[in-house]
């Protein structure tokens, strides 16, 4: 009887230790790839309070451009102006600012350079009439 359970034990015990060799695996396997996806997060986690941060920043710096801007047009303005009359005069600049850059995003080369000789000849003729 002895013999018979040696035997069965001799033919069953590499089968167990395979399997159980594969469960222990199977378990590290499982618990690196779990480390692994909590690192990413994390990193991801991280990547978005860090690309927040540099929008704040960003339109933090658009924000104080801005004031300075306005600070700067404001002390630029004659005193004394009445609303109808600064909006006239602002509304002149925003117009020319505004066909300015329409007209530069039109053109192209060849032909921006040849308007811009042409406006030269123009006012270098209106210049001379004057």
């Amino acid at each position: 009887m002895n013999d018979l359970l040696f035997s069965w034990i001799e033919k069953v015990a590499p089968d167990i230790w395979a399997t159980a060799g594969a469960l222990i695996v199977t378990i590290i396997a499982g618990v690196v790839a779990l480390g692994a996806q909590r690192f990413q997060s994390r990193t991801e986690e991280s990547a978005r309070g860090d690309i927040d941060d540099i929008a704040k920043a960003a339109a933090a710096k658009s924000m104080e451009a801005r004031s300075k801007a306005l600070l700067a047009l404001a002390e630029k303005l004659p005193s004394g102006l009445t609303a109808e009359k600064f909006e006239e005069a602002f509304g002149q600049q925003v117009s020319i600012g505004r066909n300015l850059i329409i007209g530069e995003q039109t053109k192209e080369g060849g032909e921006l350079v040849e308007d811009l000789i042409n406006s030269y000849h123009h006012q270098a003729l209106s210049q001379a009439r004057v």
